[in-house]
């Protein structure tokens, strides 16, 4: 079993090394395949340095393609992350922030993506593209509006990676789309950290087809448990809710014990890589399909996840780097070389980014800019990121490669991420001029918000009543009492 995966493994890194010698076209990329991979830390790939073996096929895909090594979301939870992605707006400005009581029984109506606001999709799809979604989770569900401007939205009826990249390939079969924009959205990271107990929605009657999922589930749960990175541990952290919770209401109590700690980054990683076993085979059905010459790929994540590093876990509340530092990983056809970007980029900049690369033109009030130059070898000024939108009120931060400033009220912090990396001394008493600085400019960042938001349209329906199986998935993830 181990030389079946090795080679595998090569298999893949070949594949992809070799679409990125093959002669780029002068014509742009004809579509491009984006994968959401929800609350994936970017520290826990070996590309960023984990050193136990996560990753070897989104390593082998970043190693022939352009590696991101300062990727900042917007906000430390999937929905206004989400519609930032989609939007180029920063959250405040598109106004999808308010998160539901989420650990009350009774889960509350919250905010979602305005139909005002016009998203990537909705762009590519008045441009000819072929648009399509196979999203399993929460808040990338339609309810909260991430279906806007795709044709084909598979919401969460697909449960597992493997079942949507199998949708995904089906319909690039079918329709053989001349030009194309497809996202794929996957939970297998997001805790809790044990074979979930997935399930087709009740409203499901074709009795075929729920047997041979049912039984992709049993053999895909089998594949999960196999790649158990810490057999020898007997503790309690089992990575289901119950011990999670106990966790994240320790903080600021008593740290953990090292092998606790191991086995939570363990239970952790083994998500990672069984998602990395599906990154391979998508690599690998595209490659056989001729894509990864004519199409752009990009993996990233919306947030992180905490794992007691700050004495807590799960993500939605801090702005420190395991929570807004993700990966970002990029294909493209004739740029695909094996670059590393030290630059920092926000994910607000990724709508101008694919657009310009794929040679659309937009007239849109974009908070994010194209960084094609640093794809293209060139340079850029560079610029601080910021982030808000916390489940915690007027909590914000600003993140430059070398300080992250972070402010909420009664507190501010500032840390120095050459020296500590770690983010673990607040220096903002012995540093105050920089403090002051970086405070500054999130107040004109906010003021600028403020303007951008006022030239919009106002939201016509900022909130949204859960239904029964979003509100089902949501406490699969953990979002119950």
């Amino acid at each position: 079993m181990q030389s079946r995966a090795w080679l595998r493994r090569a298999l893949v890194a070949t594949l992809v090394l070799c679409g990125a010698c093959r002669q780029a076209s002068s014509d742009p990329p004809s579509g491009a395949i984006f994968v959401l991979v929800d609350a994936l830390r970017a520290d826990r790939l070996g590309c960023y340095g984990n050193p136990r073996d996560t990753s070897p096929n989104l390593d082998a895909l970043a190693k022939n393609g352009t590696l991101f090594l300062n990727a900042i979301a917007p906000a430390p939870w999937t929905l206004p992350t989400m519609a930032t992605i989609w939007t180029s707006l920063n959250p405040s400005v598109h106004g999808a922030t308010r998160t539901s009581d989420l650990f009350q029984s009774d889960l509350h109506p919250v905010a979602k993506l305005d139909d005002s606001r016009v998203t990537l999709a909705e762009v590519l799809q008045e441009k000819g593209f072929q648009t399509a979604a196979f999203v399993d989770g929460s808040y990338c569900r339609k309810v909260f509006g991430m279906s806007q401007g795709f044709d084909v939205f598979v919401d969460a009826e697909l449960p597992g990676i493997r079942l949507n990249i199998e949708a995904l390939f089906d319909w690039l079969d079918r329709e053989k789309p001349e030009r194309f924009f497809a996202y794929v959205h996957t939970v297998e990271v997001h805790s809790p950290y044990s074979p979930a107990k997935l399930r087709l929605p009740e409203t499901e009657t074709r009795h075929r087809f729920r047997r041979r999922v049912e039984a992709v589930l049993a053999e895909e749960r089998d594949r999960y448990r196999a790649f158990d990175l810490d057999p020898a541990y007997r503790g309690m952290i089992d990575g289901f809710w119950t011990v999670t919770k106990e966790l994240g209401a320790r903080r600021d109590i008593a740290p953990l014990s090292e092998d606790d700690q191991q086995q939570l980054l363990a239970l952790y990683d083994r998500g990672v890589t069984y998602t990395d076993h599906w990154m391979g085979e998508m690599i690998e059905g595209l490659n056989r399909r001729g894509l990864l010459d004519r199409a752009i790929v990009v993996v990233t994540a919306d947030h992180g996840d905490e794992l007691m590093d700050h004495a807590g876990v799960e993500h939605g509340e801090t702005f420190y780097d395991e929570m807004i530092r993700v990966p970002l990983i990029m294909s493209i056809p004739g740029l695909a070389r094996g670059s590393v970007i030290e630059s920092q980029v926000g994910l607000v900049d990724l709508m101008p980014t694919l657009l310009d690369l794929l040679q659309v033109e937009r007239d849109l009030p974009l908070q994010g800019r194209s960084f094609v130059s640093l794809l293209k070898g060139g340079s850029q000024v560079e610029l601080p990121v910021f982030s808000e939108a916390s489940i915690h009120p007027r909590q914000r931060s600003v993140r430059t490669r070398e300080w992250k400033y972070i402010e909420s009220p009664g507190r501010r912090e500032l840390y120095d991420l050459r020296k500590d990396p770690k983010e673990s001394s607040n220096v903002c008493e012995s540093r105050q001029e920089i403090c002051s600085d970086l405070a500054a400019r999130l107040r004109a960042w906010n003021a600028e918000n403020a303007r951008v938001a006022k030239k919009l349209p106002p939201p016509t329906a900022p909130r949204v009543e859960i239904d029964e199986e979003t509100r089902r998935r949501l406490r699969v993830l953990g979002y119950d009492d």
